[in-house]
């Protein structure tokens, strides 16, 4: 008999617990209406509704699904109270790397807050995930409803502003900052946070937004001689990588600013009052001058392209062939988005009547069809 102490012991029982699950998760997965169900959810488009289970069977059978599936699962749950516990149940039946939280910003549609970088870094590692082809199953990703709500990138969007960086590959530093820095990169004394670059002599500093840790590129004249991941808390590199994808560092496509700029010098203003005139010029003014400030993400909705069909702004779109959406409790999801809307509706008249807000500004929230 061996006696375990302190952490050791509990390390021990964790993993245990957790091969247990694994286990547990694999007969599951076994069962013949479980493998029946899994076959017709492969058939995509497919959507399956878990309501009628338990809560406390929700996730091993997911878990179980998800381990028979060949794509990625996209769980919607009615709030992120929700998606934080199915997460975390999915976790311990599956391992903390096959489940990715897909969050939604706490602010409301017409409110001038931005995001934080980790609700950014979270969607956006997402988006990543499912569209790597070299991704395996299985993968769930988690969101609350009122993510769904939130426009994203589109699958070109995210493609189009994406680099992939290689270890010996021909380059040219200042051509690879000029990209950045159009793409939204912010250029800082030391790179200490996502969405932040920093160029000294032949090194480059990149925190990709998707990523957990920034990366170091160090060049010989314009060839990549080095990629090595770092800890921003140091800035003492450890890990060395053989090539690093380099993604966009927010989900509004700050690249368009020109187009965005030119629809909101083209919006009526003579509505507003006069300090929120002046609140939206000195906005203006900052967009143009390319500047990050609370609550820029306000304006989001003109940096995209408004004739664009809804659904490719979604983390749908990015959902590849074979996968499937499963739902929580779906009349309760329909409910309380169409709650989501009914507010957000509410505020924008009130705003407008307030003189706050032009009557002809874009609506910058998405709606649940169901």
């Amino acid at each position: 008999m061996v006696f375990l102490q302190g952490g050791s012991r509990r390390s021990a029982l964790l993993w245990a617990v957790m091969d247990t699950l694994a286990a547990i998760t694999a007969e599951i997965a076994d069962l013949p209406d479980v493998v029946r169900v899994a076959e017709a959810l492969a058939g995509s488009p497919a959507r399956l509704r878990v309501a009628p289970l338990p809560a406390a069977a929700r996730a091993p059978l997911i878990a179980a699904l998800a381990q028979r599936s060949r794509a990625p699962l996209l769980y919607i749950t009615i709030n992120s109270d929700a998606a934080l516990r199915a997460a975390d149940d999915l976790r311990q039946w599956l391992g903390p790397e096959a489940v990715l939280l897909y969050p939604a910003s706490d602010a409301m549609p017409y409110e001038h807050m931005s995001p934080g970088n980790e609700v950014i870094s979270q969607r956006l590692r997402a988006l990543q995930m499912l569209n790597d082809p070299k991704q395996h199953s299985p993968l769930i990703i988690v969101a609350p409803i009122k993510a769904l709500l939130l426009p994203t990138l589109t699958p070109e969007e995210l493609a189009g502003a994406s680099t992939t960086l290689r270890l010996g590959q021909g380059l040219s530093q200042d051509a690879l900052l000029r990209t950045l820095v159009r793409r939204g990169y912010r250029s800082a004394p030391a790179v200490e946070a996502p969405g932040e670059l920093s160029r000294r002599g032949g090194i480059v500093d990149i925190w990709p937004s998707a990523d957990e840790r920034p990366l170091r590129v160090e060049f010989f004249g314009d060839e990549i001689d080095s990629l090595r991941r770092f800890d921003p808390a140091t800035q003492r590199s450890d890990q060395r990588v053989e090539q690093a994808l380099i993604g966009p560092p927010h989900e509004i496509p700050l690249w368009n600013r020109d187009q965005a700029l030119e629809r909101i010098a083209a919006v009526d203003l003579s509505g507003l009052r006069r300090e929120s005139r002046a609140e939206w010029d000195a906005a203006l003014a900052k967009l143009d001058l390319g500047e990050r400030f609370e609550g820029r993400a306000f304006y989001a909705p003109f940096f995209r392209d408004l004739t664009n069909d809804e659904r490719r702004t979604t983390i749908l779109a990015h959902v590849p062939k074979g996968s499937a959406v499963l739902l929580s409790e779906e009349h309760m999801l329909a409910h309380h988005a169409g709650e989501i809307a009914e507010q957000a509706e509410a505020q924008r008249l009130k705003l407008i009547e307030q003189g706050e807000l032009p009557p002809e500004f874009p609506r910058p929230y998405l709606t649940w069809q169901g």
